[in-house]
């Protein structure tokens, strides 16, 4: 009966070391997610950024395109590649999906091309005597 006893009190201890660890398992899998978040900011990025795109909110697409091109560099860790790579899709689908309908100077009247450099080298301080 010792033996019996002496398994049956192995049994329980090995049921509550596996119940432990899943407890611990599923706790750091919750602390991973959440800290994943923080190092995964460059889809936090692009996915918000995508969807301006989406909507056409202009105004905010120009934000997330100079955030991400002052974060992008295709030399870096995982995020700072995903950052470059997606900027660069992104501004791509940009450039061909989209016909702008502001006016551009290829398209505007000579004269207000004119008046516009000409602003430019008023403003302008490289042009400053």
């Amino acid at each position: 009966k010792k033996r019996n006893l002496d398994g049956l009190i192995d049994a329980q201890q090995v049921k509550r070391s596996t119940k432990s660890k899943r407890k611990a398992q599923k706790s750091s899998e919750k602390s991973c997610k959440d800290g994943n978040k923080e190092k995964r900011w460059a889809e936090q990025l692009l996915n918000p950024c995508a969807l301006a795109i989406t909507a056409k909110n202009s105004s905010r697409v120009q934000h997330y395109l100079c955030v991400l091109s002052e974060l992008a560099s295709s030399s870096g860790d995982a995020n700072y590649r995903l950052a470059a790579f997606g900027l660069h899709a992104l501004q791509h689908h940009i450039s061909t999906s989209s016909v702008s309908s502001s006016v551009t100077f290829a398209s505007a009247e000579v004269k207000m091309f004119q008046k516009t450099l000409l602003k430019f080298y008023e403003v302008s301080p490289w042009f400053a005597s």
